[in-house]
């Protein structure tokens, strides 16, 4: 028999939503893993820490939305008023997958004031993009406590969720133009540099396109679609954010061999590779390499490497050079 009431736009929405963004959790989970065991033995404890950090929050999201499935179809199963309360662990939940993209979107706003040489305009608009999606979804938490009401629009609801996602998909925008500007740039007369170079555009292009793709889609279902239609992608688009940094860090040793053709247990920091390009295809007018750094890193690729003590690989990679 079916319900009385179509319960389609919400617990049908949070099922799909919930669904979905455990099966990317566990891709989530399997990428942390080989990070550890593989892939960051070369990284700072600055940048285990961040991966730690982001790992557990985005552990505790899946464990609200959880609890927020579990309220409504079995401690109120068959409640239709209790459909229509908020509970805690659903408001919670979008400040905490806020907080999960804050601290990925930060991690990339560092990358690229090592890629920039240290200019801080842009890497500065990044933060307070990000500081300001985070804000607007803290508050959205903050009145879903106050109002109690699932899909609320009242006390600046819509407009909280409109401007925090707004925020996001511009700070978004900005990383990957930022990334691909600055990657671009680098393109020199070497083959084996712009191979590089080409590579890791292609990295962002595919990793930032469906993030930002479902921001915005994310926004649409908030403005147009009823129910918890919207909080089914925000589920997912969640768990974007540390699946993204998670592939770009596993995916630094498979960049490397990409540009060296080499096979070897070496591992490379996240921006060991654009430094590296960039001091190695330095021309002078007449044609002669300044600084040879790919052929002094082949040349000691078996040499044993030293665990450094630092926040980001990038002090790394500016050491070696």
């Amino acid at each position: 028999m079916p319900s009385l009431i179509p319960l389609d736009d919400y617990l049908g929405a949070i099922l799909i939503g919930l669904l979905l963004s455990t099966v990317l959790y566990g891709v989530t989970c399997l990428q942390t893993y080989l990070y550890y065991t593989r892939y960051s033995k070369g990284d700072g404890r600055g940048l285990k820490a961040l991966v730690a950090i982001i790992f557990v929050v985005d552990t505790f999201h899946v464990i609200l939305l959880t609890i927020s499935y579990y309220h409504y179809t079995v401690t109120n199963f068959g409640d239709y008023i209790a459909l229509e309360n908020d509970v805690w662990s659903l408001s919670v939940q979008v400040g905490v997958g806020a907080l999960a993209g804050f601290l990925v979107q930060l991690f990339f706003a560092y990358r690229i004031y090592g890629l920039s040489e240290r200019r801080i305009q842009i890497p500065g608009a990044i933060c307070v993009l990000a500081l300001f999606q985070l804000a607007s979804l803290i508050a959205y938490t903050i009145i879903g406590f106050e109002d109690h009401y699932v899909g609320s629009m009242k006390n600046g609801a819509r407009a909280t969720i409109g401007c925090g996602l707004s925020a996001n998909i511009a700070c978004d925008l900005v990383i990957a133009a930022a990334n691909i500007y600055f990657l671009e740039i680098r393109r020199t007369l070497s083959q084996r540099s712009n191979k590089a170079i080409k590579i890791l555009i292609i990295y962002t292009f595919n990793t930032y396109i469906l993030v930002t793709v479902f921001a915005i889609v994310c926004l649409i279902t908030w403005l147009t679609c009823p129910g918890l239609i919207f909080g089914a992608v925000e589920f997912i688009l969640v768990r974007l954010y540390p699946c993204s940094l998670l592939c770009l860090l596993n995916s630094r040793e498979s960049i490397r061999r990409a540009l060296e053709g080499q096979t070897g247990p070496r591992r490379m920091s996240i921006d060991e590779l654009s430094t590296s390009m960039q001091e190695a295809t330095l021309f002078t007018e007449d044609q002669h390499l300044v600084k040879p750094n790919l052929l002094q890193e082949s040349s000691s690729v078996s040499q044993p490497q030293t665990k450094r003590d630092k926040w980001f690989p990038l002090d790394e990679a500016q050491e070696e050079v």
